[in-house]
C-alpha cells in the first residue's frame, strides 16, 4: 500500500510495518523507530523467519518472551518456563542467603497466564520459596510488592505489547528492579 514502509528490527527479528503518516518516530527522525509505537503498527507486526525458523523466543534485558508452546528452545514451552524459573530462583536463593526466601508473582490477563503462573509457582515452591501470588496485577504493582513484602525476588508474567499468543517472565531482584 502507498505510504507504508517495512523495516526489520534485527535484534528481535521482527518486521515492523509503519504507516508513515501515523508514526511520530518516522515523521521526526525519517526512519523506523524499531518499536511498536502505535496501535496501527502493532496490528501489522509479523514474525520473520530467521535461518528458516520463526523466531519466537526472545531473551533480553526485559526478561524471556515467547509464543506459548512449541518445541523447547523455540517458543516459550512449559519446559522453558520451568527451566528459566528454576535458574532464576536458584540465583536469587543463593543471593539471599536464606533457606526459605520469598518471591512475589503477578500476571496480566492473557489466556496462558494461569498455566504459566502455576508452572512458576510450583517451580519456586519446589526450590523452597514462600510464594506470594498477586494474581492479576500490573508491572508496577508487582515491583512495589517485592519491596513491600520484603521478598528476595519477583516474576511478572506479561508480554506487554506482544500479541495474545505470547507471554513472558520479567525477572525482579529484591529491590523490585529488572535484572
Amino acid at each position: 500500500p502507498p505510504n507504508v514502509d517495512i523495516a526489520e528490527t534485527a535484534s528481535f527479528g521482527l518486521v515492523h510495518v509503519l504507516n508513515r503518516s501515523k508514526c511520530t518516530h518516522w515523521r521526526l527522525k525519517r526512519r523506523p523507530c524499531g518499536y511498536f509505537c502505535r496501535p496501527e503498527a502493532r496490528r501489522r507486526a509479523v514474525a520473520v523467519k530467521w535461518n528458516d525458523k520463526a523466531m519466537t523466543l526472545i531473551r533480553s534485558i526485559s526478561g524471556i518472551r515467547g509464543t506459548i508452546g512449541g518445541a523447547p528452545g523455540e517458543g516459550l514451552s512449559p519446559l522453558d518456563v520451568v527451566r528459566y524459573t528454576a535458574a532464576f530462583g536458584q540465583l536469587m536463593k543463593e543471593a539471599s542467603g536464606t533457606a526459605s526466601p520469598k518471591a512475589v508473582i503477578g500476571r496480566d490477563a492473557r489466556l496462558s497466564g494461569p498455566m504459566v503462573a502455576d508452572l512458576v509457582r510450583g517451580t519456586l515452591v519446589g526450590l523452597g520459596f514462600e510464594v506470594i501470588d498477586l494474581g492479576l496485577a500490573t508491572t508496577p504493582t508487582v515491583e512495589m510488592a517485592v519491596v513491600g513484602e520484603g521478598a528476595q525476588a519477583g516474576i511478572i508474567l506479561t508480554a506487554s505489547h506482544n500479541p495474545k499468543q505470547w507471554n513472558a517472565l520479567k525477572l525482579l531482584n529484591a529491590k523490585g528492579e529488572f535484572i
